[in-house]
């Protein structure tokens, strides 16, 4: 019998309140890796083995891939992906989204969509998948 769940996002608004927008940054990406992760694994069977190996990027390309999402869902997820690189590789530009009141407007902004695309997504799910998860679950516990 089949399912679906929603998930439900970590607190990103919080720390957009704060102004810590690369936290919410960070954390809507856990979210968004989650996701991808979630529908390649129960809607497209893919090996759950290969989660500790895959990227956003490579999540993001596996899905577009599969045909997962529209055009404007993969063209969303790969500007989350560009700034989220940004700001974990490039060493100036956090100060620069700071300093620049149209990058830091830009930035809240996709996190808004972003936010949108994670409250809006839902898994299609099957009974044995999730065993199938769990079992995996519960042996990386033990590791």
């Amino acid at each position: 019998m089949g399912m679906t769940r929603g998930f439900l996002p970590s607190p990103m608004d919080v720390y957009v309140k704060k102004g810590d927008i690369v936290t919410a940054v960070i954390r809507a990406s856990t979210d968004v890796e989650t996701i991808l992760f979630s529908k390649l694994f129960f809607e497209k069977k893919m090996d759950i083995n290969k989660s500790d190996k895959t990227t956003l990027g490579k999540y993001i390309k596996l899905a577009e891939k599969q045909g997962i999402f529209s055009e404007d869902i993969l063209s969303l997820l790969k500007e989350f992906r560009d700034v989220r690189n940004r700001i974990s590789h490039e060493r100036g530009y956090i100060e620069l989204m700071y300093r620049d009141a149209n990058e830091l407007r830009k930035v809240k902004k996709l996190l808004k969509q972003i936010r949108h695309f994670i409250r809006q997504t839902r898994i299609k799910t099957d009974m044995e998948r999730e065993y199938l998860y769990s079992e995996q679950v519960r042996k990386n516990e033990h590791l």
